[in-house]
């Protein structure tokens, strides 16, 4: 059984007592003018033996340490041996282009010739997550293998369409990898938020609700709005060691430093690389170099880039995704939209590709996982639709979601993706109406128990004789109808305001790493 210390080090001395293999003594500093970060650390091993020592980095005080120091030289790796150590690291290699006034390096030491398994979360000495690095291990593993989608080319009729490339490319340039697409084979349960939300509340998170103390432990979680549930997904990342996904400060680099000169420039001017009608990119190289075209929309002669977005105002250019989102009711507005960090590896809400996909069960061409037949959920048609009570409109017997225990899981081994409760998608949009009016809305997929076209009960609008729903179809009018029953799962997804909720609402997660 491998004995191993991890040991938070900022770029002040700092010494930590812990079991063998011990590392004290530990300090780290930069070599001026360059992004060399010098490292020293004392190791004290059983005797005869060596260690496997590895360094990490952290940006946010050592809250998470994301950054593996893979460019490293000296005493680091198998066989390192006890005594006075020293090691430096490259940043310019594994973190280049970044800043932070609130660096700490850890160094992990490991009997043995392996690294220790830490996979870049949270810290081990209370200021983040067990530092595990090992996650759920209940979540299930699918490959990404195709994804065909059914589009009407005539009434009654479909053609499919290979989305396969599209999807995976558009991840692969994000830094995921969709062959490891890791979900919650089921809802998450109110007995599992309840075990992240307090863990979170003890650990600098606010504003979590929390499943009362006489819920079902197994039924799903319900009644969060959408900025909760990604904030208990930070909360849940940073438990199990990974880094966060959804952050407070957008990143304001656009297009990036596309004149070369190691600035990111707060300009007017653009410069378009892809653009085939414009070719202002005339060797093709991905910046601009002098004599190119550009748009000159200052008219002063010379080449002044926009090469990143003010989003918060400040006349400077910030790098961003430094802040986990912990405390507040929200984190983006109109102009920036939700702040991800892509190729983080912690836990987020699906988008609503990926929660298609796996609402499949690999099914290939059926517009349900069981086939093409519509689930017998009773005939509703608009016209009859205001005058029944929302839960019993489509025949179904449930009036509140129920436990997956004993229900029987689709082809990837997932429950509930369709039925039970609808569940938040990461996707929200912004709708302007031209008179100064703009919205958000945020999806919810896969039905309810409800029916398929809802997710949650609605108020009745005597005046319009209908009830009004907080979760309505895409392109829908925010009102109660008319309502047209999904004709596939791939139908299945409803947009609402983000600050909304619902007893019919809830969530599951997914990793991309």
């Amino acid at each position: 059984m491998k004995k191993r210390l991890l040991l938070l080090a900022g770029l002040l001395p700092t010494i930590l007592a812990a079991a063998p293999p011990q590392v004290t003594n530990v300090t780290a500093s930069q070599q001026a003018d360059t992004k060399f970060v010098n490292v020293s650390y004392t190791l004290v091993l059983d005797g005869g033996q060596t260690a496997f020592v590895e360094l990490w980095f952290s940006h946010d005080n050592g809250l998470t340490y994301p950054i593996a120091c893979t460019s490293v030289s000296g005493d680091v790796n198998a066989s390192v041996s006890a005594g006075s150590k020293s090691a430096v690291w490259n940043a310019e290699e594994d973190w280049d282009h970044q800043f932070t006034a609130n660096g700490k390096i850890r160094v992990i030491a490991t009997y043995g010739d392996e690294p220790s398994g830490f996979a870049g979360g949270g810290g081990g000495d209370g200021s983040g997550g067990s530092g595990s690095g090992s996650g759920d291990s209940s979540l299930v593993t699918v490959s990404w293998v195709s994804h065909k989608t059914p589009m009407e080319v005539a009434p009654g009729f479909f053609n499919w369409t290979d989305y396969t490339s599209m999807v995976v490319e558009s991840y692969a340039d994000r830094g995921l990898i969709l062959a490891l697409i890791k979900m919650d084979p089921t809802e998450v349960t109110n007995a599992k938020w309840n075990e992240v939300a307090n863990w979170a509340l003890n650990n600098g998170y606010t504003e979590l609700p929390l499943a009362p103390g006489s819920a079902d432990a197994d039924k799903p979680m319900t009644g969060m709005t959408y900025w909760q549930a990604i904030k208990w997904c930070n909360a849940r990342s940073e438990m199990d060691g990974h880094e966060p996904a959804y952050y407070v400060d957008a990143n304001e680099t656009i297009f990036g430093d596309i004149n070369g000169d190691g600035q990111i420039t707060y300009g007017t001017d653009l410069f378009e690389t892809e653009d085939p009608f414009t070719m202002q990119d005339t060797n093709g190289n991905g910046q601009w170099d002098e004599g190119e075209p550009y748009t000159d929309q200052n008219f002063n002669g010379q080449f002044d880039p926009q090469e990143f977005y003010d989003s918060n105002g400040n006349g400077q250019h910030d790098v961003g995704l430094q802040i986990a989102f912990r405390t507040g009711t929200i984190i983006s507005d109109y102009e920036t939209g939700v702040n991800i960090k892509w190729p983080a590896d912690g836990y987020r809400l699906p988008e609503a590709e990926i929660w298609k996909k796996m609402a499949t069960g690999g099914a290939n061409e059926k517009m349900w996982p069981w086939g093409d037949d519509v689930p017998n959920v009773g005939l509703v048609t608009s016209t009859i639709l205001a005058d029944l009570d929302p839960e019993t409109v489509d025949g179904l017997e449930s009036t509140e979601p129920t436990s997956a225990d004993g229900r029987q899981a689709n082809g990837f081994d997932l429950k509930d993706l369709i039925g039970n409760v609808a569940e938040w998608g990461e996707y929200i949009s912004t709708y302007d109406d031209g008179f100064g009016n703009t919205t958000q809305n945020a999806e919810v997929m896969g039905g309810s128990y409800l029916g398929l076209d809802r997710a949650d009960a609605g108020t009745w609008d005597s005046n319009a004789g209908t009830y009004v729903r907080l979760f309505n179809p895409s392109g829908g009018s925010g009102g109660g109808g008319p309502y047209t029953l999904p004709g596939s799962l791939f139908e299945l997804v409803l947009q609402g305001a983000p600050s909304a909720s619902s007893s019919a609402v809830g969530l599951r997660c997914v990793r991309y790493k």
